[in-house]
């Protein structure tokens, strides 16, 4: 689903379950980009220069940015290397943190062979710092978090909560496999809900310049706990 489109920008609401783009082919399978340019292809419109300006893991839905030429691609490129471009998620997890905000720091290293990665609190070798910023929503066994991705690094945030000890529910990865059979989970309780765009300097993205998107409910999760979490 389209949440807003201008002549520069595609803002979509990414299903869970379904890749950002393909790696090897970004114009190839099915993917939120080859949707998108299939729909605006089907509406006669051009589709030469649409390009994904971020990324979500396939188990996670929520809002994803799109541009529709180069200006807009850089803009938004540049904003997301500056963070002034601001992306807020929304989970349940198992568990609930101990403070009720916190910034948390750590260290991430990627093991390609095994598609995984490991978190320390300290630096080590090939791994790169992590920021993260979360706030508790809702309180409880399985707690409701806001969180802020303030790096933008391989299942940061998902590691991140695991190591913590709060790992998402849902989460085949890093989560608690015990929990996650238990609630009958299909996808991961994590969605990328709020995007908030800075102040634009180029005059054709006036009319974008401090916008704040938040992502449609009810999310695939969301009515799964509604019925199973009080």
């Amino acid at each position: 689903p389209i949440v807003f489109e201008n002549e520069h920008v595609i803002l979509i609401n990414k299903p869970q379950g379904l890749q950002a783009q393909n790696d090897e082919n970004p114009l190839s399978g099915d993917s939120a980009l080859t949707r998108v340019i299939a729909m605006k292809r089907e509406a006669g419109e051009k589709t030469d220069s649409i390009r994904l300006c971020h990324r979500l893991d396939v188990q996670t839905g929520g809002l994803l940015l799109l541009t529709k030429d180069d200006a807009a691609y850089e803009a938004a490129r540049k904003a997301f290397e500056a963070r002034t471009m601001e992306k807020f998620y929304t989970c349940r997890v198992k568990g609930c943190p101990a403070r009720k905000e916190a910034v948390m720091r750590a260290y991430l290293r990627k093991d390609a062979e095994l598609s995984r990665v490991s978190v320390t609190d300290y630096p080590a070798r090939g791994a790169l710092e992590i920021v993260t910023g979360y706030r508790v929503m809702e309180p409880g066994e399985y707690a409701r978090l806001e969180v802020e991705l303030m790096t933008g690094r391989t299942h940061q945030i998902r590691a991140h909560l695991a190591h913590i000890g709060c790992p998402i529910l849902g989460d085949s990865k890093y989560g608690n496999n015990a929990a996650n059979r238990e609630l009958k989970l299909k996808y991961q309780a994590l969605c990328a809900w709020e995007l908030a765009l800075p102040r634009f300097t180029q005059p054709d993205f006036a009319d974008l310049s401090g916008k704040v998107f938040r992502a449609p409910k009810p999310w695939y999760y969301q009515q799964v706990l509604d019925g199973t979490l009080k």
